[in-house]
């Protein structure tokens, strides 16, 4: 069986470190998180100030615990400090063999591929070290750039939450 403690641990890409957020995010996370225009199609609303942030990191940390969540920050490996966004694991369901993936990036580093490349890294590792059998995705309609990522890593639609979602579901093979 999984062992909490060493599922939170540092992935490694091409060119990205996907590594534990921790209390030094705090102005990153709060920069990504607080973005109002970044968040319109994120499940919660914006973080309102650099406190909300701390409190954020710390229930990453305390779901890490339980094994109910893995928030990976994203960073570029010559550069690890800033994060520049994170990649989560979410609802992780060790009995249903099930998570939910979320991924946001600061939008100064969107559209260079960082999202498909750490999101497949997760996905992998949720496969892989869990093991999931399944990873769900949630997505807004109107968010046709998570759309498209969702599609790209081989994510097919299966229906609509009750609030209009899209439901994705990517199944290990």
């Amino acid at each position: 069986m999984l062992n909490r403690a060493s599922a939170y641990r540092t992935l490694r890409t091409t060119r990205l470190l996907l590594r534990p957020v921790g209390p030094a995010d705090a102005p990153a996370v709060f920069g990504i998180f607080g973005d109002v225009e970044l968040m319109r199609y994120w499940g919660h609303p914006p973080l309102t100030d650099r406190a909300a942030a701390d409190v954020y990191i710390k229930d990453i940390h305390a779901s890490a615990r339980a094994g109910t969540l893995y928030q990976w920050a994203i960073a570029e490996q010559e550069t690890p400090d800033p994060l520049i966004g994170t990649c989560t694991l979410a609802g992780v369901d060790l009995h249903a063999r099930e998570a939910e993936l979320g991924i946001v990036l600061a939008r100064a580093y969107q559209g260079a591929g960082y999202a498909t490349e750490a999101a497949a890294r997760v996905i992998a590792y949720g496969f892989q070290a869990f093991p999931l059998n399944r990873i769900l995705a949630e997505c807004d309609p109107r968010n046709a750039a998570s759309i498209s990522l969702l599609r790209r890593l081989d994510f097919v639609p299966t229906g609509h939450t009750q609030a209009g979602d899209l439901m994705f579901e990517r199944i290990s093979v």
